[in-house]
């Protein structure tokens, strides 16, 4: 018997029974599986198609930013770890990062083998004073959707006044 997942071949059984393990690159969602049977002892040959489907893993995703109030243009640190529903680390994977309440994805990074991830991202010059979303997000199909959404207050810095110092002027008189 024959077992093929996205038309690859993945194991082939010789006795009565056999567990299929599917390789970790296989995403969350709905596959199509194969089975053929080339005959032998006086049974004929056979096939059968069918599909399943696998659920993402859930996910629980934890971050923080510091500092918490900021000025437009001011650097600020994304932290957090991203682990499954039983504690266990996501490596591997992607986590984004999106500014404001348009959604600009700023960038992507990584998570670590402790499912750890860290970023530095710089608030956008052109931002109003008041609330300031971030929002971080596990990008991985394997997974199921996990993010979390910060807030931060903008400041702009005021400008310090600089002092203007008036001197008592005498103004020639008429002649």
């Amino acid at each position: 018997l024959h077992l093929s997942l996205r038309r690859q071949r993945q194991m082939c059984i010789r006795d009565r029974s056999s567990t299929l393990r599917l390789p970790s690159s296989v995403q969350g969602g709905d596959h199509e599986l194969s089975a053929t049977f080339d005959g032998t002892g006086g049974v004929g040959a056979a096939s059968a198609r069918g599909t399943f489907s696998i659920t993402p893993q859930a996910t629980v995703l934890t971050a923080a930013v510091k500092p918490t109030m900021a000025a437009p243009g001011a650097l600020l640190n994304v932290n957090g770890t991203v682990t499954l529903s039983h504690r266990h680390p996501v490596t591997d994977s992607q986590v984004a990062i999106w500014l404001g309440n348009d959604g600009d994805a700023a960038l992507t990074t990584p998570t670590d083998p402790h499912g750890n991830f860290q970023a530095t991202i710089q608030v956008p010059l052109d931002v109003s004073n008041g609330p300031f979303t971030i929002t971080v997000k596990l990008v991985d199909s394997r997974y199921g959707t996990s993010q979390k959404t910060l807030t931060i207050q903008v400041k702009a810095s005021t400008p310090t006044p600089t002092p203007v110092s008036y001197t008592h002027l005498t103004l020639p008189t008429k002649a």
